[in-house]
């Protein structure tokens, strides 16, 4: 039965008993129908508003507003700081307000976060020196951090945010200039077992080297290298570059592999290669993917070659 679809959705509400109907509202709510349950009865918003705000998705200046007029400016709002520590998860920022500094405030507030994406590069650049605070503010339960390249100098990977990851995904942002990370302090992050790098190919190195420099930094339990070129090269040019088929191949170091964000129909490549749409990555970084996420799908690429290796080692023998 699905409760949204009644003429009388309260006396439908109040038929089902209790536990089944809570059961039937949360699983509506985790489909996307979350707000018009809300707007059932007072009981039915208690139980569908945790869902809710699990995750949250500042992506352009409407839901950006609304969300920080309803935490922060509504009096009659139960949406508190600690109501954002204990619920929320999930937090993605493609848009910000005005100054940064409310969308500062609640990603501050979800203390509890799991995983953060935060795309905006005015975000760093409103908050200038408090960006550098905000790094270093702990989240103790953070462990898949995605972010721009457009930060202040002085953040760094010995900052509390990035200490407990185990993903860590860097995108390029089209009015940054390269950022030159100091890659060696990616051995302190002891979790980290998948990193994410968006690449441009100037003034950044080659896309081998970069590989093969970031990973002879990386901690001991990386497991997953995910190379992408910036958005504006075609898929062609991805792949009539020596440098990107042979990392495509397993040839640089068997853990990188190649995404790209185009429309191009992977099924056509010779080489195994990632496809993701904008809205896709959403998907995967909102916590609703399509299929399998891009960390799934370059988990499967390196277990086949590794599993293609051990069947040529023991053909070998």
């Amino acid at each position: 039965m699905n409760p949204l679809r009644s003429s009388n959705r309260d006396s439908e509400a109040e038929a089902l008993p209790e536990d089944i109907a809570q059961i039937v509202f949360e699983l509506a709510a985790e489909t996307g129908d979350g707000p018009s349950c809300a707007l059932v009865s007072k009981k039915v918003q208690s139980w569908v508003e945790p869902i809710i705000y699990r995750r949250i998705v500042m992506s352009n200046p409407i839901s950006t507003s609304l969300l920080c007029r309803t935490i922060w400016f509504d009096p009659r709002s139960r949406k508190t700081a600690q109501y954002l520590a204990m619920h929320t998860k999930v937090a993605v920022v493609d848009f910000v307000d005005g100054t940064g500094e409310w969308t500062m405030a609640i990603l501050k507030a979800c203390r509890n976060l799991e995983s953060m994406a935060i795309w905006s590069g005015f975000f760093y650049l409103l908050l200038k020196n408090k960006a550098v605070e905000f790094f270093a503010t702990p989240f103790p339960t953070l462990r898949r951090l995605s972010l721009t390249d457009m930060i202040p100098k002085q953040a760094h990977f010995s900052h509390a945010i990035f200490s407990n990851l185990t993903h860590l995904d860097i995108v390029h942002d089209q009015g940054a200039q390269w950022v030159v990370w100091r890659w060696d302090a990616l051995s302190t992050l002891k979790h980290l077992t998948h990193i994410s790098v968006e690449f441009r190919s100037s003034p950044s190195p080659a896309p081998a080297e970069l590989v093969r420099e970031i990973i002879s930094y990386s901690p001991p339990s990386l497991q997953i290298f995910v190379i992408w070129p910036h958005y504006n090269t075609t898929f062609d040019e991805i792949l009539n570059s020596e440098d990107v088929r042979a990392i495509c191949e397993g040839e640089v170091d068997i853990r990188a592999v190649v995404a790209s964000l185009t429309s191009f129909n992977a099924g056509g490549a010779k080489y195994p290669v990632i496809v993701r749409s904008g809205p896709q990555l959403m998907g995967d970084w909102a916590g609703h993917s399509v299929g399998e996420d891009v960390w799934t799908q370059a988990e499967q690429i390196v277990e086949e070659r590794r599993r293609l290796l051990k069947s040529a080692v023991v053909v070998a023998h």
